[in-house]
């Protein structure tokens, strides 16, 4: 949540505030981040890496991609 709102928090503590607060009432409403544990490490690096820019707009962004990275694992026989 702070790397998604690290511009508001140049604009002061009340923008800054307002960011955390929206990112706090979207995770309420999401199906949070996804675990990987049950990947190996080079498949948790690769789904990590391909989701590092949906990260940064905060950690709903960031489940639903780790979800869509799991999908496409689970879509491809020789990765699962």
């Amino acid at each position: 949540m702070e790397l998604a709102c690290v511009a508001e928090k140049t604009k002061g503590p009340a923008a800054y505030g307002a960011c955390l607060d929206r990112q706090i009432t979207s995770l309420r409403d999401s199906r949070g981040i996804p675990s990987l544990g049950n990947y190996d490490d080079e498949a948790r690096r690769t789904m990590e890496y391909a989701c590092v820019t949906a990260r940064m707009k905060g950690p709903v962004a960031y489940g639903e991609c780790l979800r869509d990275q799991i999908e496409s694992i689970s879509a491809q026989p020789s990765l699962r």
